[in-house]
């Protein structure tokens, strides 16, 4: 499990002040001895900064939620492995400029 978080805050510009965090998770599971399955799951709040030259023009930053997950197995026949993986990864913007994305 991974956690982290960090702050940023500015004396004369308070309305850039923003704080970002994240929890992730994983694990595996072996199947027998030539088998596996690794799930993993992430959570993350995050800030695209306003003065970001590839965001849209805004007076605050723009704040969102990245959602991951996926699950991978592998499969081991002698000298060969095969490996197949599926995921998903969802941005949620809270800004309406965003609903683009």
């Amino acid at each position: 499990v991974q956690v982290g978080a960090a702050s940023r805050s500015f004396q004369d510009l308070s309305s850039e002040d923003a704080d970002t965090n994240y929890i992730r998770g994983e694990g595996r599971l072996d199947i027998g001895s030539s088998s596996s399955l690794t799930a993993s799951l992430g959570l993350a709040n995050e800030v695209e900064p306003r003065t970001d030259p590839d965001s849209v023009i805004t007076l605050t930053p723009i704040e969102y939620e990245v959602t991951t997950a996926s699950l991978l197995g592998r499969h081991r026949f002698n000298r060969y492995q095969v490996t197949g993986e599926i995921g998903r990864t969802e941005w949620d913007f809270d800004d309406a400029f965003q609903d683009f994305r």
